[in-house]
Formats: structure tokens, sequence, C-alpha cells
């Protein structure tokens, strides 16, 4: 069987050139959740809608001086 083990590296190089993908993130309610979304679309490769309750993912994003304006927020309601 062959190796399905990708790098990291080789998969950026894979997406380069490509338009960044349509990504639904659903319940980005931690700071990390919302930094690593961010890094995947400032590297081009995701396009971003973020999916939960909007104002705990704006809250979050402003005590993290994170900007979530460019993206879609679907206000969705919280599990609990």
């Amino acid at each position: 069987m062959a190796d399905m083990k990708i790098g990291y590296e080789e998969m950026l190089a894979g997406r380069k050139g490509q338009p960044p993908l349509p990504t639904g993130v659903v319940y980005p309610c931690s700071e990390d959740a919302l930094v690593g979304v961010m890094e995947a679309a400032k590297a081009g490769l995701i396009a971003p809608q973020l999916v939960g309750p909007k104002e705990q993912i704006c809250k979050i994003a402003g005590k993290a001086k994170i900007d979530v304006s460019p993206y879609e927020v679907v206000a969705a309601a919280d599990a609990a």
C-alpha cells in the first residue's frame, strides 16, 4: 500500500495558484480556532464561513484582535 502521508509544505505547494476552497467552519468559539481559520484564509487555502453563536464568535474575535469582518458569520444556536 502506498504511503498516503503528505507533508504540510507539499500540501501548500499543491494548492498554489488554486482559488481558496469555500469552507464552513462550525462553532469556532475559541481563540485557537479563530486563529487557525484566519491563518488558513490568509494563506489562501480557504474562504471561510463561520457558523455558530454570532455574538460569541465576534466577542472572542474582538478580545483576540482578530478581524472577522471580511467573512460571513452565520448565526446558529449554541449547542447548550
